[in-house]
Protein backbone atom coordinates (compact mmCIF):
# COMPACT_ATOMS: atom_id res chain seq x y z
CA UNK A 1 0.00 0.00 0.00
CA UNK A 2 1.70 3.38 -1.38
CA UNK A 3 1.83 6.03 1.42
CA UNK A 4 -0.45 9.47 1.30
CA UNK A 5 2.94 11.45 0.99
CA UNK A 6 3.55 10.02 -2.29
CA UNK A 7 0.35 10.72 -3.91
CA UNK A 8 0.23 14.62 -3.13
CA UNK A 9 1.23 16.50 -5.99
CA UNK A 10 3.22 19.99 -5.37
CA UNK A 11 0.89 23.01 -6.44
CA UNK A 12 2.77 26.34 -7.67
CA UNK A 13 0.73 29.79 -8.10
CA UNK A 14 2.41 32.71 -9.54
CA UNK A 15 0.63 35.80 -9.26
CA UNK A 16 2.27 38.95 -10.82
CA UNK A 17 0.92 42.41 -11.00
CA UNK A 18 2.90 43.72 -13.07
CA UNK A 19 2.71 44.19 -17.04
CA UNK A 20 4.71 45.59 -19.66
CA UNK A 21 2.17 45.34 -22.65
CA UNK A 22 -1.21 45.94 -22.86
CA UNK A 23 -3.28 44.25 -25.34
CA UNK A 24 -7.23 43.83 -26.50
CA UNK A 25 -8.07 39.65 -26.83
CA UNK A 26 -12.03 38.12 -27.22
CA UNK A 27 -12.27 34.27 -26.46
CA UNK A 28 -16.04 34.72 -25.75
CA UNK A 29 -16.62 35.53 -22.13
CA UNK A 30 -12.79 35.98 -21.02
CA UNK A 31 -12.54 38.95 -23.23
CA UNK A 32 -10.50 41.47 -21.49
CA UNK A 33 -9.90 45.54 -22.38
CA UNK A 34 -7.23 47.55 -21.25
CA UNK A 35 -5.84 50.90 -21.68
CA UNK A 36 -2.62 51.09 -22.74
CA UNK A 37 0.07 51.43 -20.53
CA UNK A 38 0.89 54.77 -22.34
CA UNK A 39 -2.27 56.61 -22.04
CA UNK A 40 -3.05 58.28 -19.94
CA UNK A 41 -6.66 59.12 -18.81
CA UNK A 42 -7.97 62.68 -20.03
CA UNK A 43 -8.71 64.41 -16.67
CA UNK A 44 -10.83 66.91 -18.48
CA UNK A 45 -13.61 64.07 -18.33
CA UNK A 46 -15.59 62.82 -15.58
CA UNK A 47 -15.00 59.41 -14.66
CA UNK A 48 -18.88 58.33 -15.25
CA UNK A 49 -18.13 59.27 -18.70
CA UNK A 50 -14.65 58.07 -19.15
CA UNK A 51 -16.79 54.71 -17.99
CA UNK A 52 -19.17 54.60 -20.37
CA UNK A 53 -16.74 54.93 -22.77
CA UNK A 54 -15.44 51.48 -22.36
CA UNK A 55 -16.31 48.78 -24.28
CA UNK A 56 -18.96 46.55 -23.03
CA UNK A 57 -20.15 48.53 -20.26
CA UNK A 58 -23.34 49.66 -19.75
CA UNK A 59 -24.58 52.78 -17.06
CA UNK A 60 -28.05 52.66 -15.31
CA UNK A 61 -29.26 55.42 -13.54
CA UNK A 62 -31.99 54.72 -10.77
CA UNK A 63 -33.27 57.75 -8.44
CA UNK A 64 -29.65 59.30 -7.76
CA UNK A 65 -28.15 55.96 -7.71
CA UNK A 66 -25.69 54.78 -11.26
CA UNK A 67 -25.31 51.23 -11.72
CA UNK A 68 -22.66 49.47 -13.60
CA UNK A 69 -22.72 46.86 -15.51
CA UNK A 70 -21.13 44.53 -18.28
CA UNK A 71 -23.09 44.04 -21.26
CA UNK A 72 -24.37 40.78 -21.08
CA UNK A 73 -24.49 39.91 -17.34
CA UNK A 74 -27.61 39.70 -16.48
CA UNK A 75 -29.53 37.58 -13.43
CA UNK A 76 -32.57 37.72 -11.97
CA UNK A 77 -31.34 36.40 -8.51
CA UNK A 78 -27.56 37.54 -8.79
CA UNK A 79 -25.33 40.48 -7.94
CA UNK A 80 -24.51 41.39 -11.57
CA UNK A 81 -23.22 44.98 -11.09
CA UNK A 82 -19.06 45.25 -12.07
CA UNK A 83 -16.76 44.99 -8.93
CA UNK A 84 -14.62 48.56 -8.73
CA UNK A 85 -11.08 47.65 -8.32
CA UNK A 86 -8.38 50.74 -7.33
CA UNK A 87 -4.43 49.69 -7.75
CA UNK A 88 -5.77 45.61 -6.78
CA UNK A 89 -8.06 47.04 -3.80
CA UNK A 90 -11.40 45.87 -4.14
CA UNK A 91 -13.91 48.93 -3.48
CA UNK A 92 -17.09 48.01 -3.81
CA UNK A 93 -20.37 48.02 -6.41
CA UNK A 94 -21.10 51.92 -5.80
CA UNK A 95 -19.92 54.13 -8.24
CA UNK A 96 -20.72 56.87 -5.89
CA UNK A 97 -18.38 56.05 -3.87
CA UNK A 98 -16.03 55.63 -6.16
CA UNK A 99 -16.36 58.97 -7.94
CA UNK A 100 -15.92 60.62 -4.30
CA UNK A 101 -12.62 58.65 -3.49
CA UNK A 102 -10.89 59.08 -6.52
CA UNK A 103 -9.56 62.15 -8.10
CA UNK A 104 -9.50 62.13 -12.08
CA UNK A 105 -6.49 63.40 -12.20
CA UNK A 106 -4.77 61.03 -10.39
CA UNK A 107 -5.97 58.16 -12.81
CA UNK A 108 -3.43 56.59 -14.92
CA UNK A 109 -5.39 53.81 -16.81
CA UNK A 110 -8.83 52.15 -16.28
CA UNK A 111 -9.52 48.69 -17.64
CA UNK A 112 -12.35 45.86 -17.83
CA UNK A 113 -12.12 42.59 -16.63
CA UNK A 114 -14.60 40.61 -17.72
CA UNK A 115 -16.48 37.78 -15.36
CA UNK A 116 -14.23 34.70 -15.53
CA UNK A 117 -10.84 36.62 -15.00
CA UNK A 118 -11.88 38.93 -12.26
CA UNK A 119 -13.84 35.98 -10.25
CA UNK A 120 -10.20 34.42 -10.37
CA UNK A 121 -8.64 37.50 -8.77
CA UNK A 122 -11.67 38.72 -6.92
CA UNK A 123 -13.75 35.27 -6.16
CA UNK A 124 -17.31 35.84 -5.82
CA UNK A 125 -17.49 39.76 -5.54
CA UNK A 126 -15.71 39.57 -9.03
CA UNK A 127 -18.24 37.41 -10.70
CA UNK A 128 -19.44 39.85 -12.88
CA UNK A 129 -16.37 41.66 -14.04
CA UNK A 130 -14.83 44.10 -12.88
CA UNK A 131 -12.79 47.88 -13.52
CA UNK A 132 -9.79 48.53 -12.56
CA UNK A 133 -8.67 51.65 -11.86
CA UNK A 134 -4.71 52.35 -11.51
CA UNK A 135 -3.42 55.86 -10.34
CA UNK A 136 -0.36 57.50 -10.64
Amino acid sequence: MKSASNLLIPLFILLSACATTERTTDSGDSSQTETSESSSVDPSISLLKQIRMLPGIYVESRGGELNVYLRGQYSFNAETRVLFVVNNVPIGRDFNALDSMVNVEDIQSIRVMRAIESAQLYGLRGSSGAIVIKTK
